[in-house]
């Protein structure tokens, strides 16, 4: 059963925090711990396709990748970026 299954259920809403607590099921140290380094891992990426998003070949995070006239910006590697903005997306979620 999912992590967050267990820890969310029977629990009805709107209760104290103190219940939730008090309530949650003995979960493996190991199991935090893996799951903590999953984390890590993700915001490391992260940084990662930002900086590499705001190289001077790359268009950014945002900035439109084609021109005025609706043709592939030249100065921008329009395949890369789109692929790093989709692993952003994906890791956002």
């Amino acid at each position: 059963q999912p992590l967050l299954s267990q820890l969310s259920a029977n629990i009805p809403a709107n209760t104290p925090l103190q219940y939730h607590i008090d309530s949650m099921p003995d979960i493996d140290m190991a199991q935090l711990r893996l799951l903590q380094q999953q984390k890590d891992a993700m915001e490391t990426e992260i940084a990662e396709i930002v900086e590499a998003l705001s190289a001077s070949n790359m268009g950014g995070i945002s900035a439109p990748l084609i021109d005025a006239e609706g043709f592939p910006r030249a100065d921008v590697d329009v395949h890369a970026t789109r692929t790093l903005r989709h692993r952003l997306a994906c890791l956002n979620t």
